[in-house]
């Protein structure tokens, strides 16, 4: 077959797919993608000291004011954590103030300039905290450590009451941890134990989207376990059991506030969703084998 009777086969066909479409009034199909009427975020709406320091980041970095204004609140959001909720006036209903967000831009547009900017103030306080109290901190590590090898001899001693002793001073120990506001590339699981380090509360804060990687299996075998996430959002108590260690989110079982902010690059984001998809549709065919539908 010559390249002309392929181009007259062609032709035919393309006239049939038409007449087929006319004849049955198939609309055409809408472009994938459509012009998004851009909307410059209100920064007169913010208070002055506020809408001074937006201000004073976007003409530093050089970016636009709606590229800041979305960390920028997310960050107000994580230093409020735990110490209050928004509560509905007519009844008790409350809800946490903590947000997740996700900026998303090209590479070259500056989203590093824009997240070191706002989290400087952060760890310099984080930093400073942990330099007060690390003598308080160290003290704690070493008595708690002291009272384990003293328990863990009294009890190839034989000596209960000596261990009984030993275990009432190591639950009234009040701990004292190192403060950890941000952690950014974690697992579930160890963030569960940390958050239980910093009474319920925790940011996880990323400029390179990793913690979706995470998420979606990166140190499972591709087995994501979202749920720590999921009812982080709202506050919701979750419990951890690992190799046979009970990690319990906060005091009482109840997260008080999971902070996550994220920027991620425009060209990565389809790699992550497809990764997320891949994740969500294992587990929907493992609730259905579980189910036996």
């Amino acid at each position: 077959m010559n390249t002309e009777n392929i181009s007259e086969i062609e032709k035919e066909l393309s006239e049939e797919i038409t007449a087929v479409i006319i004849k049955n009034e198939w609309e055409q199909p809408e472009p994938f993608e459509k012009e998004v009427q851009y909307q410059a975020f209100p920064v007169n709406s913010l208070p002055k000291t506020l809408s001074d320091y937006l201000k004073a980041v976007c003409d530093f970095v050089q970016v636009d004011s709606s590229m800041v204004a979305l960390p920028m609140l997310s960050v107000l959001s994580l230093c409020l954590q735990g110490k209050a909720v928004v509560s509905y006036p007519a009844n008790a209903h409350t809800e946490s103030i903590n947000i997740y967000t996700l900026t998303i831009a090209q590479p070259g547009e500056r989203k590093s300039g824009v997240y070191k900017a706002l989290i400087k103030p952060v760890t310099e306080y984080q930093q400073q905290y942990n330099i007060l109290h690390q003598k308080e901190i160290e003290r704690y590590k070493s008595k708690r450590k002291f009272l384990e090898h003293q328990k863990q001899a009294a009890m190839n001693k034989t000596s209960f009451e000596r261990v009984e002793q030993l275990t009432d001073e190591l639950c009234e120990l009040k701990p004292v941890h190192e403060m950890r506001l941000i952690c950014s590339d974690t697992t579930p699981e160890a963030l569960a134990a940390e958050m239980d380090k910093q009474n319920g509360c925790m940011a996880v804060m990323d400029d390179e989207g990793s913690v979706f990687d995470v998420i979606s299996g990166l140190y499972t075998n591709g087995q994501g376990n979202i749920n720590l996430f999921l009812k982080a959002y709202d506050g919701s108590s979750h419990t951890m059991e690992i190799i046979n260690n009970l990690f319990e989110a906060a005091k009482n079982g109840d997260i008080k506030a999971l902070q996550i902010i994220i920027e991620l690059n425009g060209e990565s984001i389809k790699d992550k969703e497809i990764a997320l998809h891949k994740q969500e549709i294992k587990v929907k065919e493992k609730h259905y084998e579980n189910n036996d539908y």
